[in-house]
């Protein structure tokens, strides 16, 4: 039985990193998708950015988001899910005055390497210049802060 058949991840197996004051619990991570589930501080999240090899999907499991989608903004809530095809711009903030979790997957996979190279490679502090070279190898894009 291959991994798309079925995949069980008991709780101990997974590995979760803080990346930038987000806790990302990885869930599943291979060349097919990347799953993982993302507990965001009030006030911080992703700027708008894209990506130009893979597409995103979100759904929201706790608290309140504003969602960057193209030049438009939505505001999400436990339940809501958003998608964004490669390519699109996109961005997100935690909206409310306690930490949000989203469930996110990305496909194709290799989100998971991206994270791990921007932890293993900028080091102590946060250089812009430096964390668009690392994106850019990973066919991302930062585009700057979510729409008004």
């Amino acid at each position: 039985m291959n991994s798309c058949e079925f995949e069980h991840v008991k709780s101990g197996d997974r590995r979760v990193i803080d990346f930038f004051g987000h806790s990302m619990d990885f869930r599943r991570t291979d060349e097919e998708c990347c799953i993982m589930i993302d507990t965001v501080p009030p006030g911080q999240g992703v700027p708008m950015h894209r990506h130009a090899g893979w597409g995103e999907f979100f759904y929201v499991l706790e608290g309140s988001f504003r969602f960057g989608l193209g030049d438009s903004v939505v505001k999400a809530s436990p339940g809501d899910s958003l998608t964004a095809a490669a390519g699109t711009p996109h961005g997100f903030e935690c909206a409310g005055e306690e930490s949000g979790r989203l469930l996110c997957v990305s496909t194709p996979g290799g989100f998971e390497k991206f994270c791990e190279a921007v932890l293993e490679e900028m080091g102590e502090g946060f250089d812009p210049a430096k964390f668009a070279r690392i994106a850019a190898r990973f066919d991302t894009e930062f585009l700057g802060p979510l729409p008004a």
